[in-house]
């Protein structure tokens, strides 16, 4: 887990010490947790403990409300023009300050309509290939695609998708060139890739693994900082010649701009109380997901880092929307 501040045990937290604040203690009624996802997977787990673990610490609990569409920015905007009062929250991921703003029009800017409040999880990407695939690590991928520029192709989960970007930033730090084929989601780009159609691709673990543990596709790097907890064998990319290499996906609370500190770290307590148990760790190991809390100063400085890096890889491979 990143260090955190000691937010304190304010599940009790009144607003009379605010000025213009109401009396009443927080919240006054069910807060909405909206997730710019169709339910099923990490995001919806993580959303659903979050709303279970309110009712047991509340008076009202949160109320999950899925809301998928544009990338994430029908979600977002909605939380962002909501009441900052700690009753409209956002489910969100990392798409939403560093891939979105770049990538077309946003009616909100997400670095000010939006205030960080914890960082709950991340989804750790893997570089994988065919399992008749004669490469062995990223390094022979890399020379394979020196060797013959633009003959090699990756798969990707669509345009401007992670899957996407950490290819991409491959081949810019490598000083190499792959050609880009994007599929409608990751499944049908490692069916090709299995197929030897595609030669690479960047996939979450959690949707490679049991592709892995068949045998059917071969891990050439982490692509995390940090290696796999899964395959703690398989070197990082970073490791393996590109120091500093980081493409991870993660999963973070976010509230209106304006909302008062003590609300934020009502807030903060809570999703890091919640994701530091076992019941969680596990729930989310089985889908090839970490727990990576952290409180919101961590988590505006990841969004600006984050905002600036990824906005650097899509200007320079010039990534626009479909």
């Amino acid at each position: 887990m990143i260090a955190r501040r000691g937010i304190g045990a304010l599940a009790g937290l009144l607003l009379g010490a605010q000025p213009g604040l109401s009396q009443a203690a927080f919240p006054v009624r069910a807060p909405r947790l909206i997730v710019p996802f169709t339910p099923g997977g990490a995001p919806d787990l993580v959303a659903r403990i979050l709303a279970e673990e309110s009712g047991r610490r509340w008076p009202h609990a949160m109320v999950v409300e899925s809301r998928p569409g544009a990338g994430g920015n029908i979600a977002a905007e909605a939380v962002a023009r909501a009441a900052p009062d700690g009753h409209t929250l956002l489910l969100m991921s990392n798409n939403i300050v560093a891939v979105n703003p770049h990538m077309g029009h946003m009616a909100i800017d997400p670095l000010t309509d939006l205030a960080p409040v914890a960082l709950l999880a991340r989804s750790p990407l893997v570089f994988v290939v065919g399992a008749a695939s004669p490469v062995r690590d990223i390094g022979g991928l890399v020379a394979q695609a020196r060797a013959a520029p633009r003959a090699l192709a990756y798969a990707s989960a669509g345009n401007g998708s992670p899957h996407h970007l950490a290819m991409a930033l491959l081949c810019q730090r490598a000083g190499v060139e792959m050609t880009h084929v994007p599929y409608r989601g990751t499944i049908p780009g490692l069916t090709d890739l299995m197929g030897g159609r595609v030669a690479a691709m960047a996939s979450p673990f959690g949707t490679a693994r049991p592709l892995i543990e068949e045998g059917k596709l071969r891990p050439i790097a982490a692509a995390a900082i940090t290696r796999l907890p899964w395959l703690p064998d398989l070197h990082t990319v970073a490791e393996s010649g590109l120091p500093g290499f980081d493409a991870n996906t993660w999963l973070a609370l976010a509230a209106p701009r304006g909302t008062p500190v003590p609300i934020i770290d009502a807030l903060a307590e809570l999703a890091m109380a919640t994701m530091d148990t076992p019941r969680v760790r596990e729930a989310l190991d089985r889908g090839g997901n970490e727990v990576w809390a952290a409180p919101p100063e961590a988590l505006g400085a990841l969004w600006k880092s984050d905002h600036a890096e990824w906005g650097a890889v899509i200007r320079e491979a010039r990534i626009t929307a479909d």
